[in-house]
């Protein structure tokens, strides 16, 4: 054999190159190996179903997020004042958008 058939395929290469790529430029490896160094897994279930290892990490997080309990807030814990302050700030808001709006309708229909 000689050395170019003995060669493995640097990181650079794996990352930037396709798996055909690679098992073209690199077919000593076998197709089963550049798919483990691309980080490729095949399916067993269904034949040559290629799943991506960050396909599989979010199915896990999927079901992590439908297993888990979500949380409830029993207290809310706000000072009066601040509550009466919003609620102000809510009623001039509400004046400053309601009086041109009615003294153009009033405009209108006189």
């Amino acid at each position: 054999m000689s050395d170019i058939e003995e060669k493995e395929p640097t990181p650079q290469e794996i990352e930037e190159l396709s798996v055909a790529e690679l098992f073209e430029h690199y077919p000593h490896i076998g197709l089963e190996k550049i798919r483990n160094l691309k980080g490729w897994k095949v399916d067993h279930k269904e034949a040559k179903t290629r799943v991506h290892p960050s396909i599989t990490e979010s199915r896990k997080r999927e079901e992590l997020r439908k297993k888990s309990k979500g949380t409830v807030i029993t207290d809310i814990d706000i000072p009066f004042t601040r509550i009466l302050w919003v609620v102000f700030q809510g009623f001039l808001a509400f004046l400053i958008i309601a009086l041109p709006l009615y003294l153009v309708l009033i405009a209108l229909i006189s």
